[in-house]
């Protein structure tokens, strides 16, 4: 499954809807409708993942592409390493809906 569409730019929020129920919204978006980003999102620590996404997706891109310069300069990966490359490739994958 391959997806060319983008996500909505960070920094999300999220504020309580109602009891229990939050909804998660980008504070730069044109409009109210295209700020929604998740709503009846349940459970507080749901939300707040769901809030950081864009920052914690910047930071394993990040994170990938240092190790990769690095093994590219002929450096080894450690096999720690390379299990934690392996498992952060799969995850940027699925955030661009390479696999489900």
């Amino acid at each position: 499954m391959s997806s060319t569409g983008t996500y909505t730019p960070g920094p999300w929020r999220m504020e309580e809807f109602r009891k229990g129920s939050y909804l998660v919204t980008a504070r730069n978006a044109g409009t109210a409708r295209e700020g929604i980003v998740a709503q009846h999102v349940p459970g507080i620590a749901n939300a707040r993942l769901i809030a950081a996404a864009p920052e914690l997706l910047e930071v394993i891109r990040e994170a990938v592409d240092s190790a990769e310069r690095e093994m590219a300069k002929g450096r080894k990966a450690s096999p720690g390493l390379a299990t934690w490359l392996e498992k952060a490739r799969a995850a940027l994958a699925k955030a661009r809906g390479e696999v489900e």
